[in-house]
């Protein structure tokens, strides 16, 4: 019987198939307090890592914690962290904490970032943003990775970044968080590269629309978060819906897990619900410029 024939399989079996052998790994999470990075330090929990979580929300973070832990994790498992991690020290001691507790480091999930409200109301950019979106998304990234990278090297670990499907866009009302999420992608085709000869692998995960304090952060209301999600739904989402965290969630762990994806280095994959399938072109229902053609 095979997995793909379409036959039943056991309970064990189909627990064996999803899970992502990731067990006794330490895991170190950049930014995992809400959204995408809780999903993600969830998941790993339920599968018997052993994780630090950190973010800036110390409430959001016992969330997440306690969340590890109904996934099944053990207390003595969970280390939590919280500092700015625009700050180098915090990511040092974010480093420092996570050995001292755990011993070694096997995997490092960098989700943390942001943006910032780009364009003023004129439609022009603020270019007074440049610089504290690159720090936020790229720079703090490649320091917590080159801190990393000797303990990694130890352990023959995995980096997986966290980028966005914005990076191949022209998105044009937040153009600087679109350019530090490209340099992302192309940070870990460099470390990739650099790193691969001493056994460490490094890939990216760049998630289309999903909901998430992101949003709020940039002043949305729920209310307008609901209707931009609608929109992108309806207008610009070939699958026609927006995606979860959960649904991100289960790529980084495949890329951490050598099993399944030891071959894959430097790379980025899309998770977007098929956004970036889109150009100019596909953007006009053909139906619709019939109608208009042909009152």
């Amino acid at each position: 019987m095979g997995r793909f024939d379409g036959k039943a399989l056991s309970r064990e079996k189909v627990a064996k198939f999803a899970t992502h052998q990731n067990t006794a790994k330490i895991l170190l999470f950049k930014g995992s307090s809400t959204g995408i990075g809780r999903a993600t330090a969830v998941l790993f929990a339920k599968e018997g890592a052993k994780i630090t979580i950190t973010g800036r929300n110390l409430a959001a973070l016992a969330e997440t914690k306690a969340e590890c832990i109904k996934a099944g994790a053990k207390e003595s498992e969970i280390l939590v962290t919280s500092g700015d991690m625009m700050e180098e020290e915090t990511r040092k001691e974010l480093i420092d904490k996570t050995l001292d507790k755990f011993g070694k480091l096997d995997i490092l999930v960098s989700n943390h970032g942001g943006a910032f409200i780009e364009c003023k109301e004129d439609g022009s950019w603020n270019i007074d943003t440049f610089d504290s979106t690159f720090n936020q998304n790229t720079k703090s990234t490649l320091d917590l990775c080159l801190k990393a990278e000797p303990h990694l090297k130890k352990t023959k670990g995995d980096i997986v970044l966290v980028s966005s499907a914005a990076a191949d866009m022209a998105v044009t009302w937040n153009p600087f968080y679109a350019m530090a999420k490209i340099s992302l992608c192309h940070l870990t085709s460099i470390l990739g590269y650099r790193l691969a000869k001493d056994g460490v692998r490094v890939n990216c995960v760049k998630p289309g629309f999903i909901v998430t304090p992101f949003y709020s952060r940039l002043g949305f209301t729920p209310e307008l978060t609901e209707k931009v999600a609608q929109f992108h739904a309806n207008r610009t989402i070939p699958m026609g819906r927006t995606g979860t965290c959960e649904e991100i969630a289960e790529p980084i762990a495949f890329l951490a897990d050598r099993k399944v994806s030891g071959y894959m280095t430097g790379q980025s994959i899309t998770v977007d619900g098929g956004v970036t399938l889109q150009h100019g072109a596909t953007t006009y229902s053909f139906e619709d410029i019939m109608k208009q053609n042909n009152p």
